[in-house]
Order: structure tokens, then sequence, then C-alpha cells
């Protein structure tokens, strides 16, 4: 029997879309201007990525708890659906990198969104049978904390430090590998799975209240609990102590520290986007609800088509437009 399909989820998986063209837009259309209004525009949408992998999670775990029986048999599609991901995808946005980069090969130095979604995929189709609730926020806790405690270590070995960089990510301000480092992803990724099993059982049963109030809270608790750990810097840095100007200290108590992620970072726009996220089933009966509803989610649907095709929009056909220095061959 064909399971039920929720349009709140493919509205879920649109905006985080939306988020992605919107971040898209601002840092490459954008790029050169550095106005005050583009200046905050590009912070705010540093919703964008935690919104992505969240989402991601979220319609993982609502997959699951939906189709826990046909789960088993369904692994080996995921599996390839994430080495598909890995491959194929990882091509073809490399591609308009080379467009992006001028063509210089730093442009290929990337580990992109996807082959973190990717990974966590076939970690998930392998594993997420196996691991409670429980298991899966303490691992996803455990793998964040052990990135950010190797970040930090310089690997002299030839090889395993461009592997260290793949899985936890540089604090180097040049650092050999850029973007979205396996692991601390994955572990956000991961908790994203609890989040979508919970709200998938409470969709079953349509009970929309606790699903707006698991949203609300959870991220009024994410947004809290990054002003915690953000409180001791800012009261370190108003004073002028020295622990302030510390440079680790600094990153992972920066709300706009992306690469790699800092739990601040995570939290806070996490926070906000689950908070966000409650106002689609707070206003899902809405007419602007519906009317918002038939337009995102063609994007929710057809994610990675919408995700890859933006690609080839900003960074070729626009690039090849305009044909100007990139400033992001300054990052190497």
């Amino acid at each position: 029997m064909a399971k039920e399909r929720f349009v709140e989820i493919d509205i879920l998986r649109g905006t985080a879309m939306l988020f992605v063209l919107f971040a898209h837009c601002t840092t490459v259309v954008f790029r050169f201007d550095n106005s005050a209004a583009v200046i905050v525009l590009n912070k705010i949408f540093m919703i964008a990525s935690p919104t992505f992998i969240l989402i991601s999670g979220i319609v993982m775990g609502f997959r699951f708890s939906q189709r826990k029986d046909e789960f088993m048999t369904e692994r080996f599609y995921m599996i390839d659906r994430g080495i598909f991901m890995l491959s194929v995808v990882h091509i073809l946005i490399l591609i308009t990198h080379y467009f992006l980069f001028a063509g210089s090969m730093d442009g290929f130095k990337w580990v992109l969104i996807t082959d973190s979604v990717g990974v966590a995929v076939i970690f998930s189709a392998l594993f997420l049978p196996d691991l409670t609730i429980k298991t899966r926020i303490s691992l996803g806790i455990a793998l964040y904390t052990i990135s950010w405690m190797i970040v930090p270590v310089h690997v002299r070995f030839s090889g395993l430090d461009i592997l260290k960089e793949i899985l936890f990510g540089s604090t180097d301000i040049k650092p050999m590998v850029y973007g979205f480092y396996i692991v601390p992803w994955l572990s956000f990724f991961l908790i994203g799975t609890c989040f979508g099993e919970r709200i998938g059982l409470l969709l079953v049963v349509k009970n929309w209240g606790a699903i707006i109030r698991f949203l609300l809270m959870t991220g009024i608790i994410f947004i809290s609990v990054a002003a915690l750990i953000k409180l001791p810097h800012f009261f370190a840095k108003t004073m002028d102590l020295p622990v302030s100007h510390i440079g680790f200290f600094s990153l992972i108590t920066s709300p706009y520290q992306k690469y790699p992620p800092s739990p601040v970072y995570f939290l806070f726009f996490g926070g906000i986007a689950l908070t966000l996220l409650s106002g689609i089933f707070i206003f899902r009966d809405s007419i602007a609800m519906k009317v918002y509803g038939k337009f995102i989610v063609v994007f929710g649907r057809n994610s990675l088509f919408v995700f890859i095709l933006q690609y080839y929009i900003y960074y070729q056909l626009y690039h090849s437009s305009t044909q100007s220095y990139n400033p992001y061959l300054d990052l190497f």
C-alpha cells in the first residue's frame, strides 16, 4: 500500500532550496557590492546551508518513520543515490567552478554540500535502522565534538593532511580544501533525522499542534544555547580580555564561522530555521500558505535538479556574461 505523501515535507524541502537560491544570488550576483544592505543579506542567508542539511536529515528521518518495513529493501537505492551525489553530481557542479574560478585548479579543491549529503545518505542507509533517536543524537554530538578537537591539529604526513581536511576541516587562512567538511555536516544531518522521525510519527496522526510545539520549542532551545555559548566571548571582548583575541575561542563562538561550522553557527541558524519552519504548520491552512505551497513544492520535489541547475545559472551563465575577476581565488 502506498504511503501518503505529505505536502508539508515538500514545502520544507522547497523552502530550504529557496534559501540556497537567495544565498547564492547575494554571494555571486552581488559579490562586488560592499553596501550595508548586501552585507546584511549575506549574513541573513547564511541560514541556507544549515537549513538544507537539517531538512535533508528531516526528510530521511521522515522517510524512515513512514517506511520502516520497506527501508531495508530500499537501502541499495539510497546507497546508489549517495554514490550518485558523490560522483555525477560532484562532477556536474565542479564544471561550473571552472567558469567561476576562471579555469584555476583552486575551483576543484572543494568539498560540496552534496558530498556531505551523499555520505550522510549512505551512512543512514547502512545504520539508521540500528540506531535509536537517542543514539543518533549522542553520535551526532560526539562526531561534532571530535571534529573540532581534530580541526586545529596539523597533520604532517602527505595525503593524510588532505584527508583530514576533507573529513574535519582546517582553521588555516588558506586551507588545502575548502567547503562542507564531511564529519561536522554529517553530525548535523544525523540530528535532523531524529527530528524527521519525530515529525513523521506526528504527521501520521495529523497532530499539527504537537509538530508546531516541537519545532518552535526546539528552535528556541537551539537559539538559547547558541546565545549561552556566545555570551562568554561577548563579555570577554567587551572587557577587552586577552582570551577574546584567541583565534580558536573566537572561531567556535562565531555565528558566522561556516568553514568548518562552529557550534554557534549551527545552533543559531538551525534554530532560526526550525522556528521559521514551524510557521509552515501554523499557517498551513491559510490562503497565503496554499499559494506559496503550490509554488514551492516544485522546488521541493525536484530539489536536486534545481540545486544543480542554479549552479549553471549563477556560476556559468551569469559569470560568463560579466567576465569579472573572481574574489573567491583569494581564498586559497
